[in-house]
């Protein structure tokens, strides 16, 4: 006979669960404008984020997106 319990939840073999004390995290860069949004930047775990990094690796590749997206104002700015 089966038990209402491993029909409801599943046997105790069946049923997984994984803990992690202290998770992965992830940072992410978004932006949003009006009628758009640029594409998400995602940052490695563990990377210590300083001005070069942040230059780099986020403000570079948005201002390549925005150009691309808005072009330039009538200075050529």
């Amino acid at each position: 006979m089966v038990s209402p319990s491993c029909l409801l939840f599943g046997r105790k073999e069946e049923r997984g669960v994984q803990r992690q004390m202290k998770p992965k995290g992830v940072m992410v860069w978004a932006g949003v404008g009006y009628e758009t949004k640029a594409p998400l930047i995602f940052v490695k775990s563990g990377v210590k984020i300083d001005t070069d990094v942040y230059r780099e690796d986020i403000l570079e590749p948005v201002e390549e997106w925005a150009l691309d997206h808005y072009g330039t104002d009538t200075e050529g700015n």
